[in-house]
């Protein structure tokens, strides 16, 4: 927002590259605000911490395949993975 705030507060001053530029920043964030990697990297760390505390990592498989069964025929879950900031439960 601040970004927005201080490209807007002189409207006349701001190039058309400029204005497209922060739209599209602004966008990005607020319609995926965590990235595919960023998901990987926290399943990576979860099963890290589980191994270490001496959990079966296998659950977290298990976990992931109950929830796609639960989610498989819901109508949000037909939304492109490209648009997702999670990656499908099967993945």
């Amino acid at each position: 927002m601040k970004l927005a705030q201080q490209t807007m507060s002189n409207p006349s001053a701001v190039t058309p590259e400029q204005f497209f530029q922060v739209g599209s920043s602004w966008l990005k964030t607020f319609t995926r605000p965590f990235q595919p990697e960023d998901e990987t990297q926290a399943d990576h760390d979860g099963i890290t911490w589980e191994y270490r505390l001496g959990c079966d990592g296998r659950e977290m498989a298990d976990l992931f395949l109950r929830l796609h069964e639960r989610d498989k025929d819901k109508p949000g879950m037909v939304m492109p993975a490209f648009l997702r900031s999670h990656p499908f439960h099967i993945d």
